[in-house]
């Protein structure tokens, strides 16, 4: 792990953050390298930064999309909530869309994850049935379940 870094995303405000990526472009892959991690120090801030400092679709990105959804299940609240960010920058190929639609789907589904994680797994399933609208009665039917039983 780039040791400059590291220190970076531990100690530096947003600002001063976002400042250091952009004067360190280089930087973004090795915060990609970390935020696929297990060092969960570092792992839900550098996904974090990235989802601040990237542009849509971006090509130095779009090619860990298959990690970033396997990352999903298992981790920390705060560390999916910032990957799902970062996912719904990027042209989530069909392939994966199912998974991440059902990863969502339990996270919408389950009143005990913090309402920051189900609003952007909320967002992440609009954003899926934009593309997939054969899916959307699916959603509605989840957004009708909530509405019901107030979860």
């Amino acid at each position: 792990m780039n040791a400059e870094l590291a220190n970076a995303l531990i100690t530096m405000h947003k600002s001063d953050l976002l400042d250091f990526m952009g004067l360190h472009p280089h930087t973004i892959s090795q915060a990609l390298q970390i935020a696929l991690s297990d060092q969960q120090d570092y792992a839900w801030r550098a996904a974090w930064v990235l989802g601040c400092c990237m542009v849509n679709n971006d090509e130095r990105v779009q090619p860990f999309v298959g990690q970033m959804v396997e990352a999903l299940e298992g981790k920390p609240e705060g560390y999916t909530r910032e990957l799902l960010k970062v996912l719904m920058k990027l042209d989530l190929p069909e392939y994966h869309q199912g998974k991440v639609f059902d990863i969502c789907s339990a996270i919408w589904l389950n009143p005990r994850k913090s309402v920051g994680l189900r609003v952007v797994a909320l967002k992440m399933l609009a954003s899926i049935a934009k593309r997939q609208p054969e899916i959307l009665p699916e959603l509605i039917t989840m957004l009708d379940i909530a509405i019901v039983t107030g979860k």
